[in-house]
């Protein structure tokens, strides 16, 4: 009986500790911006014209930590972008898919339905809104 009571307790041991072990996807920290967004607003804070041409930009963020951006300025050609992401509490950054870093660091906030992306290092930054597609 002790025997039978002793294999129980091992075998139990065994599948603990390979469940355990089992690797579990990471999940990032602070908002949840995995999705497609399309920009809405920029408000300046600081001097800036973009004259009377309309902005058009849509930011995909992938749960795997890569994005897609295609930007559009006024009847002109669309310009697409994509690269990696990151995610630290709720500071974004990235790189494009060239190797170089964005311009910027973003403090981000979100609810269900918008993102708000503003530059961490700038005296008086812009700060994007966009809407969750």
């Amino acid at each position: 009986m002790k025997r039978y009571i002793r294999l129980i307790f091992i075998i139990t041991a065994v599948f603990s500790i390979a469940y355990a072990c089992e690797k579990k996807p990471v999940q990032p920290q602070g908002p949840d911006i995995v999705g497609s967004w399309e920009l809405t607003d920029i408000q300046y804070t600081k001097s800036a014209q973009i004259g009377d041409q309309k902005i058009e930009v849509t930011l995909t963020f992938q749960a795997d930590g890569s994005f897609e951006m295609k930007q559009m300025l006024g009847q002109g050609r669309v310009s697409e972008y994509s690269g990696t992401w990151t995610l630290d509490g709720d500071v974004l950054s990235g790189k494009y898919s060239d190797d170089k870093a964005w311009g910027a660091s973003y403090t981000v906030v979100t609810d269900d339905k918008t993102l708000t992306m503003t530059p961490v290092a700038e005296e008086a930054p812009e700060t994007y809104v966009y809407k969750r597609l």
